[in-house]
């Protein structure tokens, strides 16, 4: 603690030429950051954040999942989203937000004294996250550290808590959605109505998370017999099923 207060005593908060992406696994808080997501978040994340897929494989059981369910159109559209700059657009009070949702909705067992001190150390986490670059000491300015030890879950828990808001609590919204999964940034899914429909929607969706959140979405919206593609797996809707390939 002592050599860290000495080191970073002079610490910038400058831009500097170029995106860092820091290595951590030493960093001051490596220790803390480690048991904090083995102890709590990893297990958090997975029950909280539960429109997420482990890989390609757990992507393909749901699509042969959907194939097999009988509901499956050859006019429904398949759609990828992708979250622009995830680790540098989270600011810390969405961080905070998502994580006190999180807690609510899955860990009542928890005390309201733990989860404030969970919330600190996940702070005290990000703010010592620095970076030494030509002789020079920087810290974040902006978002939560991209490498960080904590940044994937608490990237995952953050982005399902704005999608909950924005897609899952809508009723109107789900009615249309047949499908929805993702991984850490990227989502795909499926539109039952029309292409037009999607574009309209698509597009009140971003601009309300970038008002509300500070996320904005790219898109890519295909026809039935068209691939979209999603990790290592590709897939397009024919004969009133989902065909995948890899």
């Amino acid at each position: 603690k002592q050599w860290y207060q000495r080191r970073v005593r002079g610490v910038q908060k400058v831009v500097p030429p170029s995106r860092f992406v820091t290595d951590l696994s030493r960093g001051v808080t490596a220790r803390s950051d480690k048991f904090m997501v083995w102890q709590w978040l990893s297990a958090l994340t997975r029950d909280y954040a539960v429109d997420l897929v482990q890989d390609s494989t757990a992507a393909l059981l749901k699509l042969e999942t959907l194939s097999s369910s009988g509901v499956v159109s050859d006019v429904h559209c398949s759609f990828s989203i992708d979250v622009v700059s995830l680790y540098e657009s989270l600011n810390h009070q969405l961080v905070v937000d998502a994580l006190d949702d999180a807690m609510e909705s899955c860990r009542e067992d928890w005390t309201a004294q733990f989860k404030s001190w969970l919330k600190d150390l996940l702070k005290v986490s990000f703010d010592s996250a620095v970076v030494q670059y030509d002789e020079q000491w920087y810290s974040g300015v902006d978002g939560i550290p991209t490498g960080g030890i904590t940044s994937v879950d608490a990237g995952n828990i953050s982005v399902y808590f704005a999608l909950k808001k924005l897609i899952y609590s809508d009723p109107a919204a789900m009615e249309i959605i047949l499908l929805l999964m993702r991984f850490v940034d990227d989502m795909t899914g499926v539109w039952t109505g029309t292409l037009d429909d999607f574009n309209i929607w698509f597009e009140k969706m971003r601009l309300l998370s970038v008002s509300q959140y500070g996320l904005d979405f790219t898109v890519e919206v295909n026809s039935a017999d068209v691939w979209t593609q999603f990790l290592d797996v590709k897939y397009r809707f024919g004969d009133g099923k989902v065909h995948t390939d890899i």
